[in-house]
């Protein structure tokens, strides 16, 4: 099966070498990876394996899979890298795994530039399909990613805190804190207290100070394959090997 595979694939590397000569732009539209559903029709469009299919469907069906690897990460037909890409398209063909719109084993993650209190940032928003109704679904924000979401203090010392007799004036500093101390309000909160970063998003995005601008780039991480997990990127090039693919693979 090995070498069935690896002839395949050499021709792949020389086709996708060929990419650049002016007259196969038809045939660099048709390889393309336009959009992440084509994707999953392609990862999709395999012939069913069984104990009764022969071995040359098997094999097949893995070649299927390793079209959608972006390619320029392996250096030769022989590369390591490309032998465990093979095991996880074998662990895909052989438990018969599938993937779809509304499967929850896949996320979403977008990076994110924007502006907070007129300053740049950069962040990352985890997504994730939900139902919202009889064959209907959406996308939800389930988690974020940034510095600016632990609330870090822009002040040093150990001079924040609220003096112990504070009470006895029905805790009048507080109104200081809140005026002038609010990127350092985390300094007074008791050391066993742990911010939420999406809890802090919403905030933010709530009273207006943290807008996003646009999202650049964005990734998909699929835990369908028993064992394994697939990051899938996109590659705008003029090559046959183009569009949303497989970029990275980790053995679970």
């Amino acid at each position: 099966m090995k070498k069935f595979i690896l002839s395949l694939l050499a021709a792949l590397f020389c086709f996708a070498a060929d990419a650049q000569l002016p007259d196969i732009t038809q045939e660099i539209y048709k390889e393309r990876v336009a959009l992440m559903d084509e994707f999953m029709q392609r990862f999709n469009s395999r012939d069913s394996i069984s104990e009764t299919s022969d071995s040359l469907t098997r094999q097949q069906s893995i070649v299927t899979i390793l079209r959608l690897f972006n390619l320029s990460n392996f250096s030769s037909p022989e590369d390591p890298m490309l032998t465990a890409a093979t095991e996880f398209a074998s662990a895909a063909v052989d438990s018969c795994v599938f993937i779809s719109y509304p499967d929850s084993a896949w996320t979403a993650f977008a990076t994110c530039h924007g502006i907070y209190r007129k300053q740049p940032v950069t962040f990352v928003l985890e997504l994730k399909v939900a139902r919202r109704g009889p064959d209907m679904y959406k996308w939800v924000i389930s988690g974020v990613e940034g510095e600016l979401f632990s609330l870090p203090p822009i002040d040093t010392g150990k001079g924040f805190y609220i003096f112990p007799d504070s009470h006895e004036t029905n805790f009048m500093a507080l109104s200081d804190l809140t005026d002038s101390h609010t990127e350092s309000i985390r300094l007074y909160a008791d050391p066993s207290v742990t911010i939420d970063p999406l809890s802090a998003f919403f905030a933010m995005v709530y009273g207006g100070q943290l807008k996003i601008d646009h999202v650049k780039p964005l990734e998909f991480r699929f835990r369908q394959v028993p064992g394994w997990e697939f990051t899938v990127r996109q590659f705008e090039r003029d090559n046959l090997n183009s569009g949303w693919l497989i970029d990275a693979i980790e053995k679970l």
